[in-house]
């Protein structure tokens, strides 16, 4: 079995080992920064080099009738046709009319291959290939995609014992390859998506493979359909990234995969475990209005993942936030339901009135909204030693209290005036020394002890939202 690109795969990941590092530190490791003209190969970023798409067995199947420019219908037909034959030509007519049922062409489309379709097949492998092999189920990997666009629409994968493997490929341009049904797995792993990539009511029947995916344009799979396990890990999406009605039936995860753009899971349903766990969401909020969610759903509840708010995004960041508080509310994940209701409010103090929002705001910075334990004590500290200084210094100037003691005895009056309802003042003052202070430590100390009562009250507040005390 001939794999012209096996070579190929061995030299770049050695290529990538002697590098060490990237030719263009500004760009991504996928970008492509020379094409030799003779062979063809590409080399990355990286150092990683890749085979062209004509040399390849899998990319010469897809491209029998030629390489269609953009919208060239009857070449796209074509090459289609040829494609299904080929693919579907181990399945009985009851799994073709299901399959062409699913993917919205005739079942006619989907019908064997004729004898005059299998000589055209095996005279483009001639042509085309130095050592054809038209039944080669080769990986499609280490591939550069140097044309127009790739556009596949309505076509079927090969048996779901196969695996179609596109893992560390470069589409230079945009790839269409809606109302695809790959019945078996499928990697895209480490794969390089220079244009937007359009993967709308596609199937995936058997495993989804786009971990270390680059997204350098928006990334479409509206409608699409996981089967088994959807991984999205470490994956970038450069921009915006449309799940919109997509249901995901087996393990799902997208972790610490990046956001660059809007991100769009709204409609659809996640039926299976899903794993969001430190997902960098820079573009904007993710929207999930009206998907459903799996009990084991994880999100990451640390701020710097989730993107900043502005007043221009605060009014849609409060609606999505909201969302997804009242999914984690249905989930019963109470630490979730919490940190989403923060954000939440974090936007409501960008959309309202000035006095709503001065309140809104203390109330973030002296308790994070009614979660944070540390905050609030460390501002009844700060209460306690910025009253001491001033009446400590009055008591050891003006009364004439010895040595340190007008300091001690001032640390010890300021801990009174901020826990007055304590009783504390009986034994730091006397009334002569009460009646004899300045009014400007009086209002210091009327000060403190609204302070004290407030941020006591945060910080009980803080110790049973952390505690979930009842």
């Amino acid at each position: 079995m001939v794999r012209p690109w096996q070579d190929r795969r061995d030299e770049a990941l050695g290529g990538i080992a002697v590098a060490g590092g990237l030719t263009e530190p500004g760009k991504p490791a996928g970008h492509v920064v020379s094409v030799d003209p003779e062979t063809g190969v590409a080399t990355c970023n990286d150092g990683r080099q890749l085979q062209p798409a004509a040399k390849n067995p899998w990319y010469v199947l897809m491209t029998i009738a030629g390489e269609p420019a953009f919208l060239d219908e009857a070449t796209i037909a074509a090459n289609r046709r040829l494609w299904n034959g080929w693919a579907c030509s181990g399945m009985t007519e009851a799994e073709r009319a299901d399959l062409a049922r699913r993917i919205g062409l005739d079942p006619v489309e989907l019908a064997p291959l004729t004898t005059d379709e299998r000589a055209r097949i095996a005279a483009a492998f001639r042509e085309r290939l130095p050592a054809p092999d038209v039944e080669d189920q080769s990986h499609l990997a280490y591939v550069t995609w140097a044309f127009q666009a790739f556009d596949r629409e309505g076509q079927a994968a090969p048996d779901p014992g196969e695996l179609i493997d596109l893992s560390r490929t470069h589409f230079s341009h945009d790839v269409f390859l809606t109302r695809w049904v790959f019945r078996g797995a499928a990697s895209f792993a480490s794969a390089t998506f220079g244009g937007a990539a359009r993967f709308g009511a596609t199937t995936f029947g058997g495993r989804a493979g786009f971990d270390f995916a680059t997204f350098g344009g928006a990334a479409r799979f509206a409608s699409a359909t996981f089967d088994g396990f959807a991984w999205f890990r470490f994956a970038t999406f450069g921009g915006d990234a449309w799940f919109a009605s997509a249901t995901f039936g087996g393990e799902d995860s997208f972790a610490s995969a990046t956001f660059d753009g809007d991100a769009d899971f709204s409609d659809g349903a996640f039926a299976g475990p899903t794993d969001f766990r430190e997902t960098r969401f820079r573009g904007g909020v993710p929207e999930f209005y009206q998907r459903r969610f799996h009990q084991n759903t994880i999100f990451t509840d640390r701020r710097a993942f989730w993107p900043d708010i502005t007043a221009e995004t605060a009014e849609q960041a409060e609606r999505a936030y909201t969302r997804l508080r009242q999914v984690m509310k249905e989930l019963d994940k109470p630490d979730d339901e919490a940190f989403f209701g923060r954000q939440e409010l974090r936007c409501k103090a960008l959309t309202e009135g000035w006095f709503h929002r001065l309140v809104s705001r203390g109330y973030g910075f002296f308790s994070d909204y009614g979660f944070s334990i540390g905050r609030p004590l460390a501002w009844l500290g700060v209460v306690v030693f910025l009253g001491a200084g001033p009446i400590g210094s009055w008591l050891k100037f003006c009364r004439g209290e010895p040595g340190s003691g007008g300091i001690f005895q001032g640390l010890g009056i300021s801990l009174a005036n901020t826990f007055s309802f304590l009783g504390f003042h009986r034994l730091y003052i006397d009334k002569d020394t009460l009646a004899a202070m300045p009014g400007a430590l009086k209002a210091i100390g009327g000060v403190q002890t609204v302070a004290g009562v407030t941020l006591l009250f945060l910080l009980g507040l803080g110790l049973r939202n952390r505690f979930r005390l009842k």
